[in-house]
């Protein structure tokens, strides 16, 4: 009676292992999940805004934002890779752009030379070996588009500002992570 509870007992063990590895091995990092986000909007003119990865004890969950000169696309992706959420919105059309080359804006010269959102995580990863990022979006402050980064790095959080056109770090706010 006891080698059979015995067994039982080993059985159970060796199934909740197997069972845990395959969940764990199951996961799927942010840049798979970018890329079935990319999949998800398909369309190809769509660059990345936008990312964040919420962690939940062992849950993940990946949002990314999506903007082409048409749409504006929101991504959500479980760690297991499944879309869980999307929403496509049509942007306002814009006025056509004047062809005269006296009256070219701040914001033209911008989009024409962006550094995009992955080179611009590259930037901010580049002093953090092991760090991961854990936010980004591309915003506007005053006359410039800027891409703010925040990075987790053991127990520290950094958010970057770094100039979309250029890739110079404006900003670098250190704290403790919660």
């Amino acid at each position: 009676m006891k080698k059979t509870i015995g067994i039982l007992i080993g059985i159970i063990v060796l199934v909740a292992v197997i069972g845990a590895g395959a969940f764990f091995f199951l996961q799927k990092d942010i840049d798979q999940a970018r890329e079935i986000a990319y999949e998800r909007i398909d369309d190809e003119s769509a660059e990345l805004a936008g990312e964040k990865t919420d962690r939940d004890f062992i849950f993940t969950e990946y949002d990314f934002t999506f903007v082409s000169d048409t749409h504006r696309y929101e991504v959500t992706v479980n760690g297991f890779g499944q879309v869980d959420d999307f929403e496509k919105e049509t942007l306002p059309a814009t006025p056509s752009q004047n062809t005269n080359s006296d009256n070219n804006s701040a914001d033209d010269t911008n989009a024409a030379t962006d550094i995009g959102m992955k080179k611009a995580q590259e930037i901010a990863l580049g002093d953090h070996a092991n760090g991961v990022v854990t936010d980004s979006d591309k915003d506007f402050e005053g006359n410039r588009t800027v891409y703010e980064i925040e990075i987790l790095d053991n127990n520290m959080e950094y958010d970057y500002v770094i100039d979309a056109s250029t890739g110079e770090v404006l900003h670098v706010k250190e704290e403790y992570a919660h």
